[in-house]
């Protein structure tokens, strides 16, 4: 989405002030412009805030997800680590040494 804020000045107050321009949201939510009677297009800021909400819901709910699926991989990560360590543990403990212990013929 390439909408950006911009800096301007009000044309009737002189005043600065930062938004976006109504052709970038035009783009991408439609709806959220109107056109006055003289062609100038107005961004219907109640609208924007409306569907911006429900984009933040919507991100919040696949970060929620997101993050309990990173919870399940640590989880598995661990049980996967301490299971190799085990399994090294095994092998210097037991096969390690049967396995010397049989090629010179101990057993």
């Amino acid at each position: 989405m390439q909408v950006s804020p911009v800096e301007f000045n009000w044309k009737h107050s002189g005043r600065r002030a930062v938004g976006f321009l109504a052709d970038e949201i035009q783009r991408y939510v439609p709806a959220c412009v109107r056109e006055d009677d003289k062609g100038v297009k107005m961004i219907d800021e109640s609208a924007l805030v409306a569907v911006v909400f429900q984009a933040l819901k919507k991100n919040y709910h696949k970060v929620a997800e997101l993050d309990s699926q990173v919870q399940r991989m640590r989880i598995m990560i661990a049980g996967l680590s301490f299971a190799i360590l085990f399994g090294v543990l095994w092998y210097v403990a037991v096969a390690a040494p049967t396995a010397a212990a049989a090629s010179h013929g101990g057993l």
